[in-house]
């Protein structure tokens, strides 16, 4: 009965907030560490905790293309400016005529498991050491201990048909050494 009442509860709380009707969570995201955990109802809330908390209204946002569409939904109905990179396949093409330094955050979706190659974001954070850099890593692995990852908050959904599998929920692992707002 249990496991019953949890599964409704949960599918309530994702369809509250794929449709933009949840509430931001009250509590901070956690104390500084090496490669921080956060679990949530949805990696959604995560991002959405972030995007209200991190990046001020009329900041430059660089983005790919997709996103699923609650992302979509964060991002567009809010006062933040959204450049849209280029993609060829698997890779994202560097804006052109762009100075990293004109923007504030970049957030990347990785489709169908595959990390978008896109080593110009190497250069893009060693020339703007304040980008928030957020990946949503859709369907894709964790990332193991020897990859280190120029992100600062990997986002990881656990629906039943993600790896890893939880039932449902989300978590971030955040591992931002230039962004310390994101741990309190």
């Amino acid at each position: 009965t249990c496991g019953v009442a949890a599964f409704f509860y949960h599918l309530a709380i994702s369809i509250l907030h794929l449709l933009g009707l949840g509430r931001p969570c009250p509590h901070k995201l956690g104390v500084r560490r090496d490669n921080n955990i956060v679990v949530a109802q949805s990696c959604r809330a995560i991002f959405y905790e972030i995007w209200g908390k991190m990046i001020p209204e009329n900041a430059r946002v660089l983005t790919n293309p997709f996103h699923h569409t609650s992302y979509v939904r964060i991002m567009g109905s809010s006062n933040r400016n959204l450049v849209i990179c280029g993609q060829r396949n698997n890779v994202l093409l560097e804006p052109e005529n762009e100075d990293p330094k004109d923007f504030t955050a970049v957030v990347i979706t990785h489709m169908l498991g595959r990390d978008f190659e896109a080593p110009w974001l190497k250069r893009w954070k060693e020339e703007n050491p304040n980008l928030l850099l957020i990946e949503d890593r859709v369907q894709g692995g964790l990332l193991s201990d020897d990859k280190d990852s120029i992100y600062d908050v990997s986002l990881y959904s656990t629906g039943q048909d993600k790896l890893p599998n939880f039932m449902g929920g989300g978590f971030a692992s955040v591992h931002s050494k230039t962004h310390p707002r994101l741990y309190g």
